[in-house]
Formats: structure tokens, sequence, C-alpha cells
């Protein structure tokens, strides 16, 4: 069963979007299962959608339903993960949408 995740960043950028894409993407296409990539600038920030062809993440969508609160999806912890796979020191070189650079 195929399903689509979409977020909205609010403030975000396309400078930020390809360098978030640059990481997490392998290079000339896309990650393991993920078969539709679309991206683009909305009223107020940066709306992205993918649709994957793997089954849905049920443990994730389970925690949604009984209240993780949906910005934290099925990528809770890639910021993380991305920070130590870069050697980053602070959380905020690796969120393409910080606080900071709002």
């Amino acid at each position: 069963m195929a399903y689509m995740i979409t977020h909205f960043y609010e403030g975000g950028t396309k400078d930020q979007y390809d360098a978030v894409v640059s990481v997490v993407h392998p290079p000339g296409g896309l990650p393991v299962g993920q078969v539709y990539h679309a991206a683009g600038p909305t009223d107020g920030g940066w709306l992205v959608g993918g649709r994957s062809d793997q089954p849905p993440p049920l443990a994730a969508l389970a925690a949604l339903a009984a209240g993780l609160p949906d910005c934290a999806g099925v990528a809770l912890g890639l910021d993380r993960l991305l920070m130590c796979r870069l050697g980053a020191d602070k959380l905020d070189a690796v969120m393409a949408f910080s606080l900071a650079r709002a």
C-alpha cells in the first residue's frame, strides 16, 4: 500500500530546501521506496510532498493518532541523524528551517 506525506515549512526558502535535499536524497535520484517527490513555494513558506511504494509506517501512524505532534511525522530524529553523519556540533547546523534562520 502506497502512502504520501506532505509538509509545510513556514518561512522556508528554496535555498534551505535544496540544502536538505542534497544531504537526504542520493545523487541523481530518490531514496529507496520513494517514487515521487515535489516541492515548491506557497504562501508563507515551502510545501514538500513525497509518495512511497513501501508499506505505511504503522508505528508512526499509531503514535500520531495517540497525540504525537504531526510536525514530527515519520522523520522523527532525522535532524539528529544528519548531525551525527555530518559531524555537526549544533543541531541548528543541520536544520533547514531553524528559528535562527527564520
